[in-house]
């Protein structure tokens, strides 16, 4: 015949561990070739051409903020940079071949701007995301004259918005989204640019922004 046993078994319960998942925590590491990206929440990275992630009161060195008018203010707090009547950009520029992405929220507003400008007083050439002369639309420009309209209701929400400089391209992204490429063609050296012209109290906020090659 058949003998039934009972087993007993103790499973030991399993070790604590360590977590590391925000932005706060992996900025405790030190590491030359990686950066801390508040992207997705959190994450280390290879470490950038341009990492920014707009901590503290002030903008870094690395950037200049220039008014519009007398009213104008480029303001960071809370972990972003908000524009009101003000541009700011990277002080270096970079050529063909590099990509910019940025986490931001463009306002309800006309004449709000962010991408690849050659200087920040907005001289041409330039490739951007732009509100353009609406205040709920958004366009991918470029400075030949050519504005495609992106399909979608992209104010007043984050969203993360990259555009890619090639030899002969603008091609732009939104969250992973190819929606518009552009001809664009130029040997100039440009740089990231964020900027709002309007006077009307809604500016134009941006949570952190990175160039590559890595």
């Amino acid at each position: 015949g058949f003998v039934d046993y009972t087993v007993q078994v103790t499973v030991a319960e399993p070790p604590s561990c360590f977590l590391d998942d925000s932005v706060s925590d992996f900025a405790l590491g030190t590491n030359n070739s990686t950066f801390v990206s508040e992207g997705n929440g959190g994450q280390v990275i290879l470490a950038p051409t341009v990492g920014e992630n707009f901590v503290g009161s002030s903008l870094s060195a690395d950037w200049t903020a220039v008014p519009w008018s007398s009213s104008g203010t480029a303001s960071v707090s809370g972990g972003a940079v908000a524009v009101e009547n003000a541009r700011i950009g990277t002080n270096a520029d970079y050529a063909a071949g590099a990509v910019v992405e940025f986490r931001g929220t463009f306002g309800a507003s006309q004449w709000q701007h962010a991408g690849w400008v050659k200087d920040t007083d907005f001289n041409a050439p330039w490739a951007i995301f732009s509100t353009f002369n609406t205040t709920d639309q958004l366009y991918a420009r470029t400075s030949d004259g050519t504005n495609t309209l992106i399909a979608g209701n992209w104010i007043g929400t984050p969203h993360t918005y990259r555009i890619d400089r090639t030899a002969s391209q603008a091609i732009f992204w939104i969250d992973g989204t190819q929606v518009a490429v552009h001809n664009f063609t130029t040997s100039d050296r440009m740089r990231p640019v964020i900027s709002d012209s309007s006077v009307d109290g809604v500016g134009l906020s941006v949570d952190w922004l990175t160039v590559t090659p890595y």
